[in-house]
């Protein structure tokens, strides 16, 4: 038996610990091949317990995020991984599932919120039964909106930090609040500047749709700053609050043109 069981390891040691078991893990094949010892293992005190059981609500929370962004990081630059989720979740779908499928339907289930009527899929009867009303209509878009319940994304929640840490004068209405032109910006200038902010994720969009509905905007008079789910992550905060200076200029001299 080691003489050190048991013992508490000293700041060195553990430093020395540390920096070994980062050599071993740099090592994809090291890491290929611990991945397969443990997989499907785990240790019988925490098998199913949660992370907020296991660590506590704050830690928990950390961990999470942690971990989400370190998802979201091999997503961007992996096409392995991407190509390998993909493939994953193709033949795991929770949907196919009849469990998943039943509180899926209870979820989607409520009252259309243009003619009344109770339906077990209220997205799809809206586009079924009032897609006039959805595409052509303002006041309807905005009914649809508050039927949906849209809140605010992760990227979004996280660019609302910004506005509050530096008290910038943009105000969340990607909820429906305001319409432009059948179009639903994610942030506009409460200060009098005609200016909306488009969050972008990566995977969900182009460059090329972006630029479509910026040319949309200025048709109303309005500069659109987009900024891109990498460029939250990877900028510093003081690049992103440039970006936001650089449109707001160009709304100025827009103006000053006019």
């Amino acid at each position: 038996m080691s003489v050190m069981k048991g013992k508490p390891k000293t700041p060195e040691h553990r430093k020395k610990l540390s920096e070994a078991a980062k050599r071993r893990w740099s090592n994809p094949e090291e890491r290929r091949k611990q991945s397969e010892r443990f997989k499907g293992r785990k240790l019988p005190q925490l098998k199913g317990k949660t992370y907020e059981e296991i660590y506590g609500e704050e830690r928990a929370k950390e961990l999470r995020k942690r971990r989400s962004e370190e998802n979201r990081r091999r997503w961007r630059e992996d096409k392995d991984y991407r190509e390998r989720m993909r493939e994953f979740f193709r033949k795991n779908n929770p949907s196919r599932h009849p469990d998943f499928r039943k509180k899926l339907l209870i979820k989607r289930r409520g009252i259309c919120p243009i003619c009344g009527k109770e339906t077990n899929h209220v997205k799809a009867h809206l586009r079924l039964k009032h897609i006039e009303n959805i595409m052509w209509n303002e006041d309807g878009l905005r009914k649809v909106i508050k039927a949906i319940r849209r809140k605010p994304t992760t990227l979004e929640r996280k660019f609302m930090e910004i506005i509050e840490k530096y008290n910038l004068p943009y105000k969340y209405v990607g909820n429906g609040e305001v319409w432009i032109g059948r179009m639903n910006p994610d942030f506009i200038n409460t200060n009098g500047k005609k200016v909306v902010i488009e969050i972008l994720g990566d995977y969900w969009h182009t460059s090329e749709e972006f630029e479509e509905r910026k040319q949309k905007f200025t048709k109303y008079g309005f500069e659109c700053i987009g900024i891109w789910e990498h460029e939250l992550y990877e900028l510093s905060e003081e690049e992103v609050l440039r970006r936001i200076e650089v449109g707001v200029k160009n709304e100025d001299n827009q103006s000053d043109i006019e």
